[in-house]
Formats: C-alpha cells, sequence, structure tokens
C-alpha cells in the first residue's frame, strides 16, 4: 500500500474551462436582441395602426 500511495505515475487530471456558447459569439447575441425589438416595433405598429382605424 505504501508503494501505491507514492508512486511517480499517478493519473494527473486537468482541470478545462468550460466556455458557453454565447461566450464565443457575442455578437450573435446582439443580432437576437436587435431581432425581438425590431419585431416588437412592428407589432406595435401593426397593433396602433388596426387600433387607430376602427375609430
Amino acid at each position: 500500500m505504501e508503494i501505491n500511495i507514492h508512486a511517480t505515475d499517478g493519473a494527473f487530471h486537468q482541470t478545462v474551462k468550460h466556455q458557453p456558447e454565447d461566450s464565443q459569439k457575442p455578437w450573435m447575441k446582439k443580432a437576437i436582441l436587435g431581432g425581438k425589438l425590431f419585431v416588437l416595433g412592428m407589432v406595435t405598429l401593426v397593433v396602433v395602426r388596426i387600433a387607430s382605424a376602427q375609430w
């Protein structure tokens, strides 16, 4: 048992930092946010036009 504790060729494990996919493509987050804001603006425009057309 003493020999196994002091073995020089023991297995060493290296830690690996895992990065989320979004950190590799920061422009993708901005593109999605821009698309959402555009759709929200278009929906608001359509709702306002429909509401004003009925009066």
